[in-house]
């Protein structure tokens, strides 16, 4: 059960009450939970006696010291501006540091000159009756233990009440990651005996130790060294009580919309629509302060742009998809996940989850669009990306949705159907074929389904060749086939039909590729057209392109194009080939890239303006940096 923070607050007060009490407190939550925030705004103002130090970037014990000095004497009431770095004070008519410690401490002045942090703090203060708080112990650059044991010298001898404001799981990492590349290349050896079990090979009289796998030489690091072992020892010692820290979630978001929404029908559709962040926000188990703050300023843009398109009736289910779309990609890529690679170059998916699994609930998966990573990973929304994208939603989800009388709807649940029942509907779904490619992989799933199950093999082959055909004569160039399967027999059904699919899809996409590229360059403004088809969408990328194009016809464009074009060209060179790795991906443009600076080259450009040679002159300079490129490695 999460405690409120008044209760935190009560235990805390209880603890601190306690003279018997002799052990230390632990409030653990997650990096930008507010638990920070809590502790300097709910706690210090609670109990007066309280001193706040932070640990974070601290090297040495005496750094803690010499904190805790500075708190203590910051908080004293004679003390009206903080101390310096340099160990200057500043305020209440002191000319010096000792002069104010001599004050403060009762110490004279010839004994505080001499006398450092950590001695003071031993012998001269009494701090007994005070509450330290040290926070950020995961961000110390001092060994855990050695701190817990200095925080456990308090505790224990003088009597001091300690929280420790931490992100435990952080700490168990940091244990384990000191020098962490020296630990595995000493636990590589198979000679030492790490009590594991042996594969013993049946035919062979030895036991016979196979190569360790990367989950095994964790194991051993974490056993030979022992540090997280350590860390739990010394807890068990120190922390008599661990507190998580677990924000309410409704409070910051209504501190959030009250404070940091400026925009009014922004936060109008925000307050409609709190329910849903929350309860998205608490399935990706996310609390943290800065990614919420993140994820609404950046849904903000899209929210303006959705507004100015005006989808009318669609308006509601475009912004709801494209704000969990938002929350779900803020959360993932906050956590350090290249969510490019969620969408894999689609469109759009109406089955992303956070894992690759592809056995999930239904519940983990939402609706991702392209332009939406793309903004988040770029910060610059491409308002034509925007557009393409959410028009082709609309029309293939909502627009050509199938009628809810269809034969489809009723397979969709064949396993609660009688043979004679799936067959009737098999049969007039091939008898009155009508499907868009946007309901194939359903198709699939219902497909692969019935084949596990053995039922009416040429009644699923004869639909199946009706959707290639259909792929065929429309030229389907894209399909996401992620879907939604429970059983591991039929997920690898599909995956085979929709392997088959795919060779299909791939090939139209070849195909109409390169039918764009030859209507580019038999048409006018050629270069600036292949600059656009690249740029705005990455058409080109991937499946060769100086291999596609007629090099007879790119001499005849630069002959008579206007000097812009061969710019636009050498933009569009510059960016296919952008990596210095293009030998992997496009040795299949080297022969037309040769041809290409050959015929430039032996081009008559005496009637050329010097704009124009001046064009070609950089365009041919860049043509051969891209074809030695392809020739490294010969």
């Amino acid at each position: 059960m999460n405690l409120s923070e008044e209760e935190i607050i009560e235990i805390i007060k209880t603890y601190y009450s306690d003279v018997n009490s002799q052990y230390a407190i632990l409030l653990n939550g997650e990096w930008g939970c507010g638990k920070t925030y809590f502790v300097k705004n709910k706690i210090l103002a609670e109990i007066n006696d309280s001193v706040y130090v932070s640990l974070y970037g601290l090297s040495n014990t005496s750094d803690i010291s010499k904190k805790i000095l500075y708190s203590i004497m910051n908080k004293n009431m004679k003390i009206n501006k903080k101390i310096k770095k340099g160990g200057k004070i500043l305020g209440a008519g002191y000319r010096s540091f000792s002069s104010a410690i001599s004050s403060i401490f009762k110490i004279p002045l010839p004994d505080a000159k001499s006398i450092d942090a950590t001695e003071l703090m031993s012998n001269f203060i009494d701090v007994s009756k005070k509450l330290i708080i040290f926070d950020d112990l995961e961000r110390v650059n001092i060994p855990i233990n050695e701190v817990l044991g200095f925080i456990n010298d308090y505790v224990e001898h003088k009597n001091v009440k300690c929280i420790i404001v931490a992100n435990e799981n952080e700490i168990e990492k940091l244990n384990i990651d000191n020098n962490y590349e020296l630990k595995i290349i000493s636990c590589l050896d198979n000679n030492i005996e790490y009590g594991e079990k042996k594969k013993v090979n049946s035919w062979q009289s030895n036991d016979t130790v196979t190569k360790p796998k990367i989950e095994d030489i964790k194991k051993r690091v974490n056993k030979t060294y022992n540090t997280e072992n350590k860390y739990k020892l010394i807890k068990e010692k120190l922390i008599g009580k661990t507190i998580d820290y677990v924000p309410n979630l409704e409070k910051i978001i209504n501190n959030l919309l009250e404070n940091h929404v400026k925009n009014k029908k922004y936060y109008e559709y925000l307050k409609s629509q709190k329910s849903l962040l929350v309860g998205t926000l608490k399935k990706d188990i996310c609390c943290n302060i800065r990614t919420i703050i993140f994820l609404l300023n950046e849904y903000e843009i899209i929210f303006n742009q959705i507004k100015k398109q005006k989808y009318e009736e669609k308006e509601n289910r475009i912004l709801e998809l494209t704000f969990i779309n938002t929350i779900h990609m803020s959360v993932l890529l906050k956590n350090g996940v290249e969510i490019k690679q969620k969408l894999n170059g689609a469109k759009y998916s109406g089955a992303t989850s956070f894992t690759d699994d592809g056995l999930q609930k239904m519940t983990d998966y939402f609706t991702a669009f392209d332009f939406i990573s793309d903004y988040l990973c770029s910060s610059s929304l491409n308002l034509s990306q925007m557009k393409k994208t959410l028009n082709q939603y609309i029309t293939v989800e909502i627009e050509n949705a199938l009628p809810n009388d269809d034969p489809y709807f009723n397979l969709e649940a064949y396993w609660e159907l009688e043979d004679s029942e799936i067959k009737e509907y098999l049969d007039k779904m091939i008898k009155n074929f009508h499907y868009g490619y946007q309901v194939f992989p359903k198709l699939l799933r219902i497909i692969s389904g019935l084949e596990v199950i053995g039922l009416f093999p040429d009644y699923i082959e004869q639909l199946v060749d009706l959707m290639k055909k259909s792929l065929v004569d429309n030229k389907v160039d894209y399909i996401d086939f992620h879907t939604m399967l429970n059983d591991q027999k039929t997920v690898d059904v599909y995956n085979e039909y929709s392997k088959e699919f795919n060779e299909i899809i791939n090939q139209n996409r070849s195909k109409n590729s390169s039918d764009t590229i030859v209507t580019i360059l038999l048409s006018e403004n050629w270069g600036e057209k292949f600059y656009n088809l690249y740029i705005k969408n990455n058409v080109i990328h991937g499946e060769g392109f100086l291999n596609k194009l007629d090099v007879n016809l790119i001499i005849e464009n630069i002959k008579k194009c206007p000097t812009k074009d061969i710019f636009y060209f050498k933009y569009t060179i510059d960016n296919v080939y952008h990596f210095g790795n293009i030998r992997d991906f496009y040795m299949m443009d080297r022969e037309n890239l040769e041809l290409l600076i050959k015929r430039i080259n032996e081009m008559n450009k005496n009637k050329f303006g010097k704009t124009k040679i001046y064009a070609l002159d950089l365009l041919t300079e860049t043509l051969n940096e891209k074809l030695e490129l392809l020739k490294t490695g010969d």
